[in-house]
């Protein structure tokens, strides 16, 4: 027996549930658990989610926005857990120049531990 297809849905109540749009797993089809949709942030112009399918344990992080067009949303699947993403949301963003100097310890590192093998 085949894998049940789920009438997605749409239309009018979509738009009054935005949590709908992401309603079912994009990589296994089998619905969400409104209950597993952590809501990560909040402002006025829109919510970021993480929701882990319970079938498959893929996770998608979703922006949904509303505005006087309707809703939209955005999403996309991570292996990122929803603790990890809170931690993140505050940090402070990674400059160039924060990679070139761990990219340059590495290397004295790489190197000094191939002159301990030799």
């Amino acid at each position: 027996m085949g894998a049940m297809q789920h009438q997605h849905p749409s239309g009018p109540e979509m738009l009054n549930d935005p949590g709908r749009m992401v309603q079912f797993c994009p990589m296994c089809d089998s619905e969400f658990n409104p209950m597993s949709a952590r809501i990560l942030a909040e402002t006025a112009q829109g919510t970021l989610m993480h929701i882990t399918c319970r079938t498959c344990r893929h996770a998608v992080v979703t922006i949904v926005t509303m505005s006087q067009q309707g809703v939209s949303s955005f999403g996309f699947i991570t292996d990122a857990a929803a603790e990890d993403m809170l931690r993140t949301l505050g940090a402070e963003p990674v400059h160039v120049n924060d990679v070139i100097e761990v990219h340059q310890q590495l290397t004295k590192s790489i190197q000094f531990a191939k002159a301990l093998t030799k």
